[in-house]
Parts: structure tokens; C-alpha cells; sequence
């Protein structure tokens, strides 16, 4: 069985939600949201601030084993797998992650329960780290993440929290998705699993973004087809492809392409004395198929940021990223202002049910900016 395509009024059900907050924005390149998440069991079980990530293929969780000083900060809360009498260690040395630019994590394996919601506790593997430092973990707003991956190379240590909640019987195939839905200016919103809001989105403006993968070892990344981007008149790229990540922050990707694109900016802003408009022509509209596009203003791209390196400067948010040629990614500077449904087809039976990247949606919201455009 593959189910991808859905009854459209299934979804006016609520899924499982979980409340989003928004810490301080930093200029690391990873979003300022995160939702609290219950690691363990007893009453002194952590509540850890988690981002739930569709651009990571795992799980971690910052560990009381780590003694860096980005795992000891003030703000930071950590887990004890020795507090916790449902923990089950992984076999195995501590293994070495590599995040490209950010540096490196050693973590070891394990699995213990995570309270999402009003659930009952769900047991999830995922990474306990030992160690990171460095600027970019020290400006982290979370305690760790949630990956979710399209399913393309599954992490063999690590648990899919949609093929989770699906074999728990929380989730049906109908219902296989992850929505987001941010409000920046209250500094609130909600991660929902299974649905979204219908009474927030303007149906109309829906538009559905495919899937095509990126380079083999990042195909578990959510891509799609970029036709155009556009800063003001000028085309900086075309036939490239686009990645939408929550757990990501800026503009970035391919350097050629972000050179381009900042030149654009500050001549274009040096000439007229105002940033100009973002346009990215990508996926096509639900309802007949036409192109679409999502345009943004500086009001949505240019932030303040708000704590660690560079407090109170202006920033628009496009960076360089080595080692992504041919790849855009945006993340919450785009996903504030706009819901998005990343959904996936499902395979299998009951209690053995995988997922595979399906078809992602993104809708104006109700009262907001008018990103999504004929």
C-alpha cells in the first residue's frame, strides 16, 4: 500500500500539536524556533527545548556527559541517561557527526521515551552528545532536535518520528504529515503532526512544492525544482534546486549563487536606497497547476539580531555555504510567513509502516504577508 494523495476534509481534524516558541534570533544560520519535549520517565525527567528539523535525518539531545562550554551554558538543559530508569544505551564507541560549517559532535547511541503533547511517552532512538563548543552551538537556542527527514537513507540508529506515531497507531497513512505554522511577532506557534490549521491558511493561495533529490548522502533533505530567483529584476540562478528547512535560518546554499545574489542586493540597495524584493519561482498552484512563486520584501528577509555575535546589527540573511553547489535553502525566513505541510507516502502494514518523501504544500496565512503569488 503507498497512500500520497489525500481527501482534502480529513484534514479539518486536529493532529497531535506541539506549542513552538521562538527564542532570540542569532546569526548561527539555524532557526530560533523549538518545542519543549519530556525525555525520560519521573517527575525529574528533563523538558528539553527541541527544534523539530525537516533537514536533519536523526535525533539528538543534548547529555550531561557533554562539559563544553555550549553544553554547560546558563540556558542550556541537558539529559541524564543514568536519572532515567527507562533509558537503553546503544552499543558502540561514541561516534563523530559532522555538521559542515558548525564543526563536529561526538554522541553516543541510545532510546528512551519522549512525551509529545498529550500522548502517552513514545520510546524514540536517537544521539546523546559528549561533546561540541564553538560559537555556533554556544548561540543555539535548543537542547537538540527532532529529525524529520523525507525517509530517503534513514539514520540505522535513529527513529522517524512520523513512521513512530504511525506504527503506535497516533497517525494514520491519510494523515502522514508535518505542518508548521509560526507566528514571529507573538514569538508562539505550532508544530502539528498529522494535520494543520485550516481556519489559519487561505486555501486558495495553496501551492505544492514536488520532490526531487538532491546529491546522493543529503537525499533525505526536502528539494524540489527551482525555475528562477530573482533579487529585484535581476535572475542570480535558474534549474537549480530549492531546500525549505526548519532547522535552518537564512538564505544559503551554493556560493556562486549566494555571491550573486548579495552583489544584487547592495547594488541594487546602493542605487535605490531600499532593499528590493526576493522572488523564487518554484512549484505550481493546487488548484490548476500554474507556476507559482513566493516573493518576499525586506520586511520579511532583513532581521535584527537579537543575541550572541552581532547583537543589534542588521542582517539580510543570505551566507555562502560551501559544499551545496546547485542547492538554495531558506529556512525560518521564509516558513514565518508562510504554513507548510510536508507530506509523505507511506508503504507497508500496520506496525511496520515506512515513509518516503511525498508532495510538501505551503499556504499564505490568514491576515498575513502575501508571500505566495500568481
Amino acid at each position: 500500500m503507498i497512500v500520497d494523495e489525500l481527501p482534502q476534509r480529513t484534514l479539518l481534524r486536529p493532529g497531535l500539536r506541539l506549542p513552538a516558541f521562538k527564542g532570540p534570533f542569532q546569526d548561527n544560520g539555524a532557526s530560533p524556533w523549538y518545542s519543549p519535549v519530556r525525555v525520560g520517565n519521573g517527575p525529574a525527567a528533563p523538558i528539553l527545548k527541541l527544534n523539530v528539523d525537516t533537514g536533519a535525518r536523526f535525533n539528538w539531545l543534548t547529555s550531561t556527559a557533554c562539559d563544553t562550554r555550549a553544553c554547560t551554558m546558563p540556558q542550556r538543559r541537558r539529559f541524564d541517561p543514568a536519572a532515567s530508569s527507562s533509558f537503553v544505551a546503544g552499543a558502540g564507541e561514541p561516534l563523530r557527526i559532522d555538521f559542515g560549517h558548525w564543526g563536529e559532535m561526538l554522541a553516543t547511541r541510545g532510546s528512551d521515551f519522549l512525551s509529545l503533547g498529550t500522548l502517552p511517552p513514545q520510546r524514540a532512538g536517537f544521539y546523546c552528545t559528549t561533546h561540541y563548543d564553538g560559537t555556533q552551538f554556544c548561540e543555539l537556542n535548543w537542547d537538540g532536535g527532532l529529525g524529520v527527514p523525507n525517509g530517503l537513507s534513514p539514520d540505522p540508529h535513529s527513529t522517524h518520528i512520523v513512521e513512530t506515531l504511525l506504527n503506535a497507531g497516533v497517525l494514520t497513512p491519510e494523515r502522514a504529515m508535518v505542518s508548521f505554522l509560526m507566528d514571529p511577532a507573538s514569538g508562539t506557534g505550532v508544530v502539528e503532526f498529522g494535520g494543520y490549521d485550516m481556519q489559519a491558511v487561505d486555501e486558495d493561495s495553496a501551492i505544492e512544492l514536488p520532490f526531487v533529490p538532491y546529491a546522493t548522502g543529503l537525499d533525505y533533505i526536502w528539494t524540489t525544482p527551482l525555475r528562477s530567483w530573482k533579487v529585484g529584476p535581476v535572475e542570480v540562478a535558474r534549474g537549480q534546486l530549492f531546500c525549505h528547512d526548519t532547522g535552518s535560518s537564512h538564505f544559503k546554499g551554493d556560493p556562486v549563487l549566494l555571491m550573486q545574489a548579495m552583489h544584487q542586493l547592495e547594488l541594487q540597495r546602493g542605487r535605490t536606497g531600499r532593499y528590493p524584493l526576493l522572488e523564487l519561482d518554484i512549484g505550481r498552484h493546487r488548484d490548476d497547476g500554474r507556476p507559482a512563486r513566493l516573493v518576499l520584501g525586506a520586511d520579511q528577509y532583513v532581521t535584527e539580531i537579537e543575541a550572541g555575535q552581532g547583537r543589534g546589527r542588521t542582517t539580510a540573511n543570505l551566507n555562502p555555504l560551501a559544499g551545496y553547489d546547485g542547492l538554495l535553502l531558506v529556512g525560518s525566513i521564509l516558513l514565518d510567513h508562510v504554513c507548510a505541510v510536508y507530506r509523505f507516502q507511506v508503504s507497508g502494514a500496520p506496525g511496520r509502516y515506512r515513509v518516503a518523501p511525498g508532495t510538501t504544500w505551503m499556504f499564505n496565512k490568514r491576515g498575513g504577508p502575501q508571500v505566495i503569488r500568481p
